[in-house]
């Protein structure tokens, strides 16, 4: 683009809230917060952002979105298919501190990012709330109306759940949504996020996590990827 004098006024790079790592202590991440990914996926974005952002005379702002979700997500998906069939499982520890936006208001805080004046900087994106695991499994039960089995798989198994699918996947050719690498993540315990700064150019996100999830749960009943409620 520099070579060919086709430099934009502003170039904006989707990257992830893997590239900083989990929060400190119950402190949420922050834009200021020093990186340090978890994963070789977060590293690769966290280098993805270092070349931009260190390139002379190229405009851009990182948008660092938290857990996406909404219609035609995949991985939530099966979060959803598992209380469909009555199964709540927790990895690890139900007392997570977690975060999440809805596709809808990312896209929402894109234009506005794009639009502001904001400059050469990462810019964190949530709905700006903190959730755990169980007030997430709670609110889907209850637009799903369903009752489930509660079961926890305790640190060790889910290891060795982990290269068992891991080693399936390679062998399949696909990759798994439980491997070693988003075990780090499963495990870390504080993905809550400070979206504070974005507020300050009118980011108001229009859903919240429950409100959220009835349009998501409704998408993908109308398109039959899961039954409507009883």
């Amino acid at each position: 683009m520099q070579k060919n004098n086709l430099v934009p006024n502003k170039f904006l790079y989707i990257s992830s809230l893997a590239s900083f790592g989990s929060g400190l202590g119950d402190l949420p991440i922050t834009q200021n917060q020093p990186q340090q990914p978890l994963t070789a996926y977060g590293d690769s974005k966290r280098k993805a952002e270092e070349f931009l952002l260190q390139t002379p005379n190229f405009p851009s702002v990182i948008i660092n979105p938290t857990a996406v979700y909404g219609p035609r997500e995949k991985d939530f998906y099966l979060l959803l298919k598992s209380i469909e069939k009555h199964f709540e499982i927790y990895i690890g520890s139900k007392n997570q501190l977690l975060s999440f936006v809805h596709v809808y208001d990312l896209v929402d805080a894109i234009f506005l990012a794009m639009e502001s004046s904001i400059v050469n900087e990462r810019v964190l994106v949530s709905d700006g709330e903190v959730y755990n695991p169980k007030i997430v499994n709670d609110f889907i039960k209850k637009i799903m109306n369903r009752k489930t089995i509660s079961f926890t798989i305790p640190k060790y198994p889910t290891r060795a759940l982990a290269i068992i699918t891991e080693t399936i996947g390679k062998l399949s050719g696909s990759i798994p949504i439980l491997n070693r690498e988003r075990l780090k993540e499963f495990e870390a315990m504080n993905w809550s996020v400070d979206c504070s700064p974005l507020k300050n150019i009118g980011y108001k996100p229009t859903y919240t996590l429950e409100n959220g999830l009835q349009q998501t749960i409704q998408w993908y009943q109308e398109n039959g990827l899961l039954k409507k409620n009883r």
